[in-house]
């Protein structure tokens, strides 16, 4: 499930297509469902210089984001929200999951700056995932591209999410920072999305261990 066509979220694909067409032990799985925008075929055949006509559709089943129309993927209803970033079709995707222990909704924001999107996306979620790459008071002459921790946890808290995870902060950022701007505009659990950790996504009112806890100011 793709968000929008900028490399850091979508340029791996070129890599999966090589190995679902080319690993000499073969490929038993299948053609892999793709969703994304409008654009991806046409993205992916640029990525291997590959004429426009060019078909990648027996390795791949590609399926196009429309705005606001849900699509069942396995377990999964998946909602993509039109939201603001400098490039075709960019897009948060809400996530919602019927089980065991009730009904429960995880949002991506994708890249996008703060828009009504976003918080609609994001509505009632118990875990939004949303992007922080710009810091307050270094990039505010930026609008239209980014959030920044503060500006997301405004979002967090206009569409009362119960938990906020931080992610795509660059390497220049400081987590510590951005995480202090969530917890100044939001005042649910905020944490920073880490590598190679496991995340749980259950409903509000259920309890379990490996929460994301409130941090103070002073970590």
């Amino acid at each position: 499930m793709i968000s929008h066509l900028h490399p850091d979220h979508c340029v791996d694909l070129a890599g999966l297509h090589v190995a679902v067409k080319w690993d000499p032990r073969g490929w038993n799985a299948g053609r892999i469902p793709l969703y994304g925008p409008s654009g991806l075929h046409s993205y992916l055949n640029r990525s291997h210089a590959m004429p426009e006509g060019h078909s990648m559709e027996t390795e791949f089943v590609f399926n196009v984001w429309q705005e606001r129309q849900s699509v069942t993927v396995g377990p999964f209803t998946v909602t993509p929200f039109e939201v603001e970033h400098p490039c075709p079709e960019p897009y948060a995707l809400r996530v919602e999951f019927d089980g065991p222990m009730g009904s429960s909704v995880l949002t991506y924001s994708g890249d996008t700056d703060a828009c009504d999107a976003l918080v609609e996306a994001a509505r009632d979620a118990d875990l939004f995932l949303c992007e922080a790459a710009y810091e307050e008071g270094r990039e505010d002459h930026l609008r239209g591209i980014h959030l920044t921790g503060y500006r997301a946890g405004q979002a967090a808290a206009q569409a009362n999410v119960h938990q906020l995870l931080l992610t795509h902060l660059p390497v220049w950022n400081s987590p510590t920072k951005a995480r202090r701007e969530g917890i100044s505009a939001f005042s649910g659990p905020v944490g920073i999305a880490e590598p190679g950790y496991t995340y749980k996504v259950v409903p509000a009112n259920v309890t379990i261990s490996g929460a994301l806890a409130r941090p103070s100011t002073a970590d």
